[in-house]
């Protein structure tokens, strides 16, 4: 039965003949961004009752939004919402902060439950409920106090209860009970968190940013020009501001192919074919660039595409996003990653670029703490390493962990055959930094051409790419590898195994990934997945535990800023940085233990920057 509410006895009224204890909620607003949205109404569903509270324009709305209150703080017993952290997010702004947080979110467990799929409301509805659904603004048309919009309202409700019923024994049924209560359900208000805090920027520093910028690409274009013999055109604009107008466009493949062949050098690789191009175009991707970049003038290129790329990705948008208070308020998406991990939008806080030494930038200086604030960063060391130890349980690298060895060192002293004690290894020896620098480029290629490419399943070929040398060498750094750590293979043989026989893999949180071919590439897939969705699982459970322990200490004024990866960004008064960096520590080191030591880089700043 759909009731349309307008007042707040009615309200108690409706709550009273429902079952309360196990309600579905969903909110309606104006916007989806935090700073712009204002809620017009929300519905309620028992799976018998409905109802729809309508708040748009209506005078009763304050006591109406104090019933809201006293329910979600006093009487709810478990809420059912699909997007939870939006939400969450909405009762916030509304002044309800701590809402009952026994929730249960429809559209995680649509996520957990198949990882690939969509996991919108309306097409959830429509392929599992077999609903006949209208879209947000198809019903909004004809205004929030119509019937239409009403009907659209309280079927959300009505849907994510259905929703529930068929997902919550699922969850059990597949066990991922553990990962949903105690990981994912917890996590909603972590996201909540991230997306009403923000993070502050400094927009005076991201300014200086584009005009060093602007002004190395003019550099960089006139030294083009001038050595491929390039005509252009040059000039200042009315801010006084260096422009050039070279006579064709470096962005455009097609018109570069013919100067980088006119100088001298060959370009064999090439698109994939297409119906226009069966033979596939002339490509200056990454291959080409990396096998032409002794070249003077592909020096050049290279350095010119990263700063365009910086330029138009990062630094211009940046401002379009900042709200009025200066902070930028990226969304971020927990059910997109087939690995579980966060992905942000609006912007893209996963891409802020590094600081870039070569070229003398340092793009995090825009993230800043407020006045009387600072910011603290933590992050894992070796993270997804410790993870394969512990999958695999081999015994070298776990002796690597406990014995605080220097595993990239370990892996080059092997494959190099190096000489280097077993002793030396150890980071606390009197020798090992005199021996790390010696053998920095060995370790080197040991760490990012081996140890990590491996953990994220590349092959002798990506590996003989990236590091410039020939498959079969790279396949004896493979080989290597596996002598050395030869429970590794052991542990992939079984994962493959595994998939084998039941089409699925699971982390040791429970996290599953499907498959339905059974390949190299799917093998491979699901031995990284166990590393990369683990790793993902480890940061939101630390990110839970670190938000439970500050809510203890109101004074500390500690919000959760920013994740990126496996790095926690948060914000703290100044006087409280020892305690809230202790705390961060401790809830990273012990948010998700595992079988080998954990080891937790902290830092603290006035801006991003200063904290890596």
């Amino acid at each position: 039965m759909n009731i349309i509410i307008h007042t707040p006895q009615q309200l108690i009224d409706w709550f009273k003949s429902s079952n309360y204890k196990e309600l579905s909620f969903d909110t309606e607003t104006t916007s989806l961004k935090y700073n712009e949205l204002d809620i017009v109404g929300c519905s309620f569903s028992d799976g018998t009752n409905h109802c729809y509270v309508n708040l748009f324009k209506n005078p009763e709305r304050p006591k109406i939004i104090s019933v809201l209150k006293y329910f979600f703080t006093r009487k709810a017993q478990l809420v059912i919402m699909h997007n939870a952290a939006f939400d969450l997010k909405v009762l916030y702004k509304i002044g309800i902060t701590h809402p009952c947080e026994n929730i249960f979110c429809t559209q995680t467990a649509a996520h957990l439950l198949k990882e690939e799929d969509h996991t919108g409301l309306k097409y959830l509805a429509e392929v599992l409920l077999n609903a006949d659904t209208t879209s947000y603004e198809a019903a909004s048309k004809f205004g929030f106090n119509s019937d239409a919009f009403y009907k659209y309202a309280t079927n959300d409700a009505i849907w994510t209860y259905k929703l529930y019923q068929r997902f919550q024994p699922q969850i059990m049924q597949q066990n991922l009970s553990n990962l949903f209560y105690n990981i994912e359900m917890p996590f909603q208000f972590c996201l909540r968190d991230l997306e009403i805090n923000g993070i502050l920027v400094d927009l005076e520093e991201n300014k200086c940013l584009g005009s060093r910028v602007d002004e190395m690409l003019y550099n960089l274009t006139l030294e083009m020009c001038n050595y491929a013999k390039i005509p252009y055109v040059s000039g200042t604009d009315v801010f006084g501001t260096q422009l050039i107008h070279p006579s064709i466009n470096f962005n455009s493949v097609r018109q570069m192919v013919p100067v980088i062949e006119r100088l001298g050098m060959e370009i064999t690789e090439r698109t994939e074919p297409s119906e226009q191009y069966p033979e596939g175009q002339k490509s200056l991707g990454a291959s080409t660039l990396k096998r032409l970049a002794n070249d003077p003038f592909i020096k050049l290129f290279i350095q010119y595409k990263k700063l365009i790329k910086l330029r138009d990705g990062f630094i211009h948008p940046l401002p379009t996003f900042v709200d009025e208070d200066g902070r930028l308020r990226s969304h971020f998406n927990n059910n997109i990653a087939v690995t579980g991990r966060l992905t942000s939008s609006e912007p893209n806080l996963q891409q802020t670029p590094r600081k870039n030494d070569d070229l003398h930038l340092d793009f995090r200086k825009v993230y800043i703490a407020p006045e009387g604030k600072s910011l603290i960063a933590a992050d894992f060391g070796g993270q997804e390493l410790r993870l394969l130890g512990d999958l695999s349980q081999d015994r070298n690298m776990i002796d690597a962990f406990v014995n605080n060895k220097d595993l990239h060192l370990m892996t080059a002293n092997f494959i190099f055959n190096l000489n280097i004690p077993n002793e030396v290894l150890c980071e606390n020896h009197p020798d090992y930094k005199s021996v790390k620098e010696k053998y920095w480029d060995k370790r080197h290629t040991a760490k990012n051409g081996v140890n990590f490419p491996i953990v994220y399943g590349a092959t002798a070929k990506s590996i003989s790419l990236s590091l410039g040398v020939v498959q079969k060498v790279a396949q004896g750094y493979i080989d290597g590898f596996m002598k050395l750590y030869p429970n590794v293979r052991t542990s992939m043989n079984k994962c493959k195994q595994f998939l084998l026989r039941n089409g699925y893999v699971y982390n040791r949180t429970g996290r599953r990934r499907r498959f339905t071919k059974y390949d190299e590439r799917a093998f491979r897939q699901a031995y990284n997945f166990l590393i990369q969705s683990t790793a993902a699982d480890m940061t939101k459970a630390c990110m839970v535990m670190f938000r439970r322990e500050a809510s203890k200490h109101p004074e500390w004024e500690a919000k959760i800023v920013l994740t990126v990866h496996d790095e926690i960004v948060i914000e703290v008064l100044d006087q409280f940085v020892e305690p809230a960096k202790k705390c961060l520590e401790y809830c990273m080191v012990n948010g998700y233990k595992i079988s080998v030591p954990l080891v937790v880089e902290v830092s603290v700043g006035k801006n991003y920057s200063e904290c890596k």
